[in-house]
């Protein structure tokens, strides 16, 4: 009853559901694996505090799960290079259409408020202009803010630790930052 897509992470269980899959004649079974086995690594083996899936900046979530579906394998190394392609197509839909969220309601969407798809991807575009776009010193900055938030700390107390302007502030311009970054041939 809980499948909507390809796979999902039960935290009732601890157990990652996966479905054998295939779009476009080519399997798409992998970024699901690596979607939902981060999932699975946050609550087992990183101690992500179950509250953060009910509360506010709920984004980080699955944004930070749809980042590892760009995995690869190089060289015999996993790496992540690039966000796959479907989302990127979708999400440049999306702004072109005009149908993003403001920043400021997309941060305050609890789990019950992420059902779309394109929710998901405007997610990852953030959380790769978030890691990507400045110097390491402020994905270093994210990624504290990322940990405090997963960690079930207050996402209020935890942003304005991180961003006293707005975590909206900082990520001001993604969605071109994005488009730029991933809109060229040859992407994942």
């Amino acid at each position: 009853k809980q499948a909507k897509g390809q796979g999902f992470y039960s935290t009732a269980d601890s157990t990652l559901y996966l479905f054998r899959s295939f779009s476009a004649g080519q399997e798409t079974t992998f970024p699901t694996l690596f979607h939902e086995g981060t999932h699975q690594m946050l609550f087992m083996r990183c101690n992500q505090d179950p509250k953060t899936v009910r509360g506010p900046q709920f984004w980080i979530t699955e944004s930070l799960t749809c980042l590892m579906e760009g995995l690869e394998w190089r060289d015999n190394v996993l790496v992540v290079e690039h966000p796959p392609r479907p989302r990127v197509a979708n999400f440049q839909r999306l702004k072109a259409e005009g149908h993003l969220l403001p920043l400021a309601q997309f941060f305050s969407l609890v789990q019950a408020g992420y059902e779309s798809a394109d929710l998901y991807d405007q997610g990852t575009a953030l959380f790769w202009c978030m890691m990507r776009r400045g110097k390491d010193k402020d994905a270093t900055r994210f990624l504290g803010f990322v940990k405090g938030v997963l960690s079930g700390r207050p996402a209020g107390d935890v942003e304005k630790n991180a961003y006293p302007a707005s975590l909206a502030a900082a990520a001001d311009g993604y969605a071109d930052w994005f488009t730029r970054a991933f809109a060229a041939p040859g992407g994942k």
